[in-house]
This record gives structure tokens, C-alpha cells and sequence, in this order.
């Protein structure tokens, strides 16, 4: 904990744009997985509560970048 998704901007030579998508004191967030689909979301999938629950979070890559692309 915390999960967080960084992304590059530079063809995988750094990742400055990061922000913590999951950040529950006590829980894991484990096995994430991550693709970015055709309309440009962001779909993670990963477990929480001992591997107990599935999570599915969708965000837009601008909410990591903090700014309009």
C-alpha cells in the first residue's frame, strides 16, 4: 500500500507522472494488472482484502498527468 500508476512520457526512460490510486492502511492491493483501451481509459484490476476481492478501477491517463493532453 498504496497502489500507484506511473506513467512516461519519455518512451519508458522515467516515469515523473505517478498518483496513488489505492491507498487503504491495513488492506493490500495485490496482482494489479493495467491496459489502456482504445478511448485512452486507464482499467486496472487488482485484489484486496487477503485476495478476497476483485477491484476494477477505469480512469482517464489525464488524471495521472494532472493536466489536458
Amino acid at each position: 500500500m498504496p497502489l500507484t500508476v506511473a506513467i512516461s512520457t519519455d518512451n519508458d526512460k522515467s516515469y515523473p507522472h505517478r498518483r496513488n490510486i489505492v491507498s487503504k492502511p491495513g488492506d493490500t492491493a495485490a496482482y494489479p494488472v493495467a491496459i489502456q483501451t482504445r478511448n485512452g481509459k486507464i482499467h486496472v484490476v487488482y485484489t484486496s482484502e487477503e485476495r478476497q476481492v476483485v477491484n476494477h478501477a477505469v480512469f482517464d491517463e489525464r488524471a495521472i498527468l494532472g493536466h489536458k493532453q
